[in-house]
């Protein structure tokens, strides 16, 4: 690999850090090295067949995003050149809605993945940070091309009081052309809005420590915790609409009904129900326990798959905090898989469940579509078996059961919806593309 300038001129000398790190897992793996002054380097024991996400940085800022990802075959050998340019200037002014200076403004820089722009959160990691002046000014000096969210500094969700001088962490979309050298812009930001509430269980009692999301189109997902006297206070906030909903994730109790609230509003009122708790194990085709991943999808319903669960190292499992439903299990171990439905009733323990792993197959979903992503599910017979998103940026690459698969995806964009069916031989690698024009 050769990092060189925008003009493919060798670099001075100096020490460039190249990263490397894929969306597959969270937190996300990196792969680091240090360009000497020749501005070659080499990254070893990369992870195949992930999409891996390129930058360099210099003294700590990043000066280059590479736009496309880099997916490896195994044992591959790849040469990539970088273009690295000295960077442009971001300077504007940040004001509130009145469109008066906010002095002393506390600001991120953050590398954008996606348009829709989120609110920031502490777990952002910020490129680059900086302070409003007296009139509200501010800079961020020797930003690469590409895309940037810059937006007021996110405070501790977890800590949230109501306090009117706070700025809601809503970020503009900033985009730097190669060839930029200043970028002028104003960030209008947002005060002192927040919802306040309390949760209750089914008998009416407040309850402490409930975890609280809240979700507003097209991209915000906001969360906080109920204190010791069962009161949640979320923000600060920009105007608009918002679904709340308790308990989440809880070991005790499941989600309650969502309510629907607007930033501002006090004494909003959410409960929770009793949690339905699903357990068994894992085994291969010889009957053994295994260990594995696990992923649980309500079946039908619109969440993505709740990851971060394991087994324990004797295949067993014990997953809480379910609505009655239907849901699917999937278990994954490299290019091992299964998958069993299973039916929750809250209040209540179900299982034994048995998930048998096989020979799965790897489904590399490439997006083609009109909107920057889509959200998709992957269904084997009537068992959903994986649900994320994909991007133009990027495959998403998941490991499902051999067969006849299904996959429904839709447009964040357009809204528009689409399917696709493909079989699958048991170790085979297969490329979908999803969202061609016919």
């Amino acid at each position: 690999m050769t990092a060189t300038t925008s003009r493919f001129g060798l670099m001075e000398p100096q020490e460039f850090e190249l990263n490397f790190g894929s969306d597959l897992y969270d937190p996300d793996p990196s792969w680091t090295a240090t360009a000497p002054p020749d501005g070659r380097c080499e990254l070893s024991d990369v992870a195949p067949n992930v999409p891996l996400d390129i930058e360099v940085s210099r003294d700590g800022q990043i000066v280059l995003q590479r736009e496309q990802v880099v997916t490896l075959e195994p044992g591959e050998t790849r040469e990539l050149e970088l273009s690295i340019g000295s960077g442009a200037t971001i300077e504007g002014v940040v004001q509130d809605t009145a469109g008066r200076a906010i002095a002393g403004a506390s600001l991120w820089l953050v590398k954008s993945e996606y348009d829709a722009l989120a609110y920031l959160r502490r777990y952002n990691e910020p490129n680059a940070t900086t302070v409003a002046d007296a009139d509200g000014r501010f800079r961020f000096e020797r930003v690469a091309a590409g895309k940037w969210k810059l937006g007021p500094a996110p405070v501790d969700a977890y800590r949230a009081k109501v306090d009117e001088s706070m700025l809601a962490p809503l970020p503009i979309l900033v985009e730097v052309s190669p060839d930029a050298t200043v970028v002028e812009v104003t960030l209008v930001a947002h005060r002192g809005l927040f919802i306040t509430g309390s949760v209750l269980d089914d008998e009416g009692k407040r309850v402490w420590k409930i975890s609280v999301q809240a979700h507003a189109e097209p991209a915000t997902f906001l969360n906080t915790t109920s204190d010791e006297n069962g009161d949640f206070v979320l923000g600060p906030l920009a105007p608009g609409e918002f679904e709340l909903q308790a308990g989440e994730h809880d070991d005790e109790f499941a989600a309650g009904e969502v309510v629907t609230a607007r930033a501002g509003e006090r004494d909003v009122v959410l409960r929770v129900v009793p949690a339905a708790i699903l357990f068994g194990s894992v085994v291969d085709a010889a009957g053994a326990t295994h260990e594995a991943t696990l992923f649980v999808q309500h079946n039908g319903g619109e969440g993505l798959f709740r990851g971060g669960y394991t087994t324990s190292t004797e295949g067993e499992f014990r997953l809480n905090g379910f609505n009655t439903g239907e849901y699917s299990v999937v278990a994954r171990n490299g290019l091992l898989v299964g998958a069993v439905a299973a039916t929750a009733v809250g209040g209540e323990e179900r299982g034994p469940l048995r998930i048998e792993l096989k020979q799965g197959a790897s489904l590399e979903l490439a997006w083609k579509g009109t909107g920057e992503s889509a959200q998709y599910v992957v269904r084997s017979g009537s068992i959903d078996v994986a649900s994320s998103w994909v991007t133009k940026r990027g495959p998403s690459i998941d490991v499902v059961p051999a067969g006849t698969i299904s996959i429904e995806f839709e447009d964040t964009k357009t809204k528009q919806r689409g399917t696709a069916t493909v079989f699958v031989a048991a170790g085979e690698k297969r490329v979908v593309e999803l969202g061609v024009p016919e």
